[in-house]
């Protein structure tokens, strides 16, 4: 801690204009002896957090940001080989007291007044709801109902909070939450997935997950969610649709575990399609959205069959709701889309392999930078299927046959996307025709012979277009 500290050397030179506190995340973290791989502190200020913020983000050659005006928030960013957060606050109520009071769970309503000499005495703590009990318990008690009404965010940072931490919500704090969940439906869903995703970083997040449906709160961040409690799976599924999405995310993570040696794929799932979040975990999300389409597309035909006939289409319109909602970027919008609507591919991958080669072509050409991850979706969504009609050695030779195609993918990229041999231009020079669609398609058609390896040399392509000159 008392490294930590000297990052807070220039604070000094501003007690005496007012009285600043260390409060929260930090202190937390630090009695728990937590290691850390950034440093961020949160700054309760008696007077005038905005002049002091601004001042301190000079005297340290720091980037100033203004966070909450209404709340008086500002944040103070110093970069370099090991970045470091300020958060300046106003103090809430009359003193550290009262504001430590107003905040959510008694593990973060922790204070410590900073002096001259900027060094943390442990005696000296500012403990008014018991949180360093808790701490030493692993518990997450709220202080009060009304701190969790005021700021509904508070409601799923007690489950990032377990997440992150490993502690238990004590079951009067699970009461409130599953109380008063329905108030997440008006919070922003920049917040909402900020600490999302921070569950779901996790290893094992679908416990998380699992309690978060458990409590109502998924129903209150994700639309169209209640509407999967609903549906008889049908005879192939032993959940309804919702508690499989859970048991799909809970078997992609054990799969993810089972293949922490293939280094590629690893490498694969640490991509940030937006900075900060892995393709890791937009995988887990886009994991538990893939039957999102089964609620509209649901029906009982003629012969008295279930049917959920094109939910994977459904679906993929469906998330740009979702996206909407929890103000994903586009990136990973598009990402989450294609795996939803490409999910039932892999199994038709592997039902035909043996008939062609061109279905792995084709699948691979589709599904482009995400055919690795729908694989990865369609052996958790597989594996998380055991109806009584369901067979366990299917879902053997499924795990097993996709489980061999990511290796072959990572292998053997030439064969999945050939080296380009002639572009458009070159094919309506030969042809003697203007652009139109027919390059397309003449172009995908070069590819896949070549994937085929029935085309190999610029010289065959060139021969191959002047004989569909002549056919046509």
């Amino acid at each position: 801690m008392e490294e930590s500290f000297r990052h807070l050397e220039n604070i000094k030179f501003f007690l005496d204009k007012t009285r600043i506190y260390l409060v929260g995340g930090f202190l937390r973290d630090s009695l728990l002896t937590r290691t850390r791989d950034y440093l961020d502190f949160d700054l309760a200020v008696e007077k005038d957090a905005l002049s002091l913020s601004k001042d301190f983000a000079k005297s340290i050659s720091g980037s100033w940001f203004r966070l909450d005006d209404f709340n008086k928030v500002y944040r103070v960013l110093k970069k370099g080989d090991f970045s470091v957060q300020y958060d300046f606050s106003a103090m809430r109520g009359k003193d550290i007291i009262s504001d430590l009071k107003s905040r959510d769970y008694t593990i973060n309503a922790l204070g410590y007044e900073l002096k001259e000499s900027i060094s943390f005495d442990e005696n000296y703590l500012i403990d008014p709801c018991g949180g360093r009990e808790d701490l030493e318990k692993r518990l997450i008690r709220t202080i009060d109902s009304k701190n969790l009404i005021d700021d509904p965010l508070r409601i799923l940072r007690a489950v990032s909070l377990a997440s992150d931490l490993g502690f238990e919500i004590v079951p009067e704090t699970l009461e409130i939450i599953g109380k008063e969940a329905g108030l997440l439906k008006d919070t922003s869903g920049e917040r909402i997935t900020e600490e999302l995703f921070k569950i779901l970083r996790n290893i094992y997040s679908y416990k998380y997950v699992k309690l978060m449906n458990e409590l109502g709160i998924i129903d209150s961040v994700v639309p169209f969610w209640a509407e999967l409690k609903n549906p008889d799976p049908g005879p192939y599924h032993h959940l309804k649709v919702n508690l499989h999405s859970i048991e799909s995310l809970k078997q992609l993570e054990i799969f993810l575990e089972e293949s922490k040696e293939n280094e590629k794929l690893l490498s694969y799932l640490k991509e940030e399609p937006r900075a900060g979040r892995s393709r890791r975990e937009v995988l887990k999300l886009a994991t538990l959205l893939h039957d999102i389409g089964k609620g509209p597309a649901y029906f009982v035909d003629e012969n008295n069959k279930i049917r959920f006939t094109g939910h994977e289409k459904k679906g993929s319109q469906m998330l740009d709701t979702i996206s909407q909602r929890l103000k994903l970027s586009r990136k990973e919008s598009m990402m989450i889309s294609d795996m939803v609507y490409y999910h039932l591919r892999p199994g038709f991958v592997v039902d035909h392999l043996n008939d062609s080669k061109r279905v792995l072509y084709r699948y691979f050409r589709d599904t482009k930078d995400e055919a690795v991850s729908t694989m990865l979706l369609s052996i958790a969504d597989k594996s998380a299927t055991r109806g009584r009609l369901s067979d366990s050695e299917d879902i053997a030779h499924h795990k097993k046959v996709l489980t061999d195609l990511i290796k072959y993918y990572f292998q053997k990229q030439e064969e999945i996307k050939p080296p380009k041999l002639i572009d458009g231009n070159a094919v309506m020079d030969i042809l003697k025709i203007g652009p139109s669609p027919k390059i397309g398609r003449i172009l995908k058609e070069i590819e896949e012979k070549q994937a085929m390896g029935e085309i190999k040399t610029k010289e065959e392509a060139i021969e191959h277009i002047r004989n569909l000159k002549i056919d046509e």
